[in-house]
């Protein structure tokens, strides 16, 4: 038998090149289209996040409004002046209290009780005599006498124009915190540190 011409012949070189260069080209294509859906989904997914995120603006924070002005013809608040700076012996206050007539001023100042002319802040006398501090001062409705509470569980009555002390009111071994007399003078209420209240008659100041 005769051999056909042709058969079995290998291939050409030249064929193989060509299936190389055909296959490349397959995969390269195949990447580019993945490069293409990757970089989709990865632009939806910024743009989702873009979405979320706050506005930044190159705007100042807002200011808070000013007050609303006072409507019209309503006055302004008065503010307090400083008329005096009194002073006693450098020892810290308790009570204080104003004379009836508001003339003098009373304070208990440690173990004394302090009196001062209101007009100028004259220091006008010293009434010593408390063996603790002095917790609440109050004066008589005329203004001639005044009491002071301690807590040396006293309750003294004093009278005004010569720091004289008249008279012990109460003393039954409770402290006093706060001490008052009634419009005609002739009660006296003391609160205890103990949480009791004793109201008592007082007797008429001696003239």
């Amino acid at each position: 038998m005769t051999q056909k011409e042709g058969a079995g012949k290998p291939e050409s070189k030249d064929g193989r090149t060509e299936i190389t260069v055909a296959k490349i080209a397959l995969v390269s294509a195949v990447a580019v289209a993945m490069i293409g859906v990757i970089g989709s989904a990865l632009n939806v997914y910024l743009s989702s996040q873009a979405a979320r995120a706050p506005v930044l603006t190159d705007s100042p924070a807002a200011e808070a409004p000013p007050p609303s002005p006072l409507p019209s013809g309503t006055a302004a608040p008065p503010s307090s002046t400083l008329l005096h700076d009194l002073k006693g012996d450098g020892n810290y206050f308790n009570g204080v209290a104003f004379s009836p007539d508001g003339q003098t001023l009373a304070g208990g100042e440690f173990t004394k009780v302090m009196l001062w002319r209101v007009s100028d802040g004259t220091l006008l006398s010293k009434l010593p005599g408390h063996s603790s501090s002095v917790q609440s001062v109050a004066f008589s409705p005329d203004g001639q006498t005044l009491v002071s509470g301690s807590k040396d569980i006293e309750v003294r009555r004093w009278r005004v124009r010569d720091g004289m002390r008249l008279y012990t009111l109460e003393e039954d071994g409770r402290t006093v915190a706060f001490i008052t007399l009634s419009g005609d003078g002739s009660m006296a209420a003391a609160a205890y540190r103990d949480g009791t209240v004793k109201l008592s008659q007082v007797p008429s100041a001696p003239k």
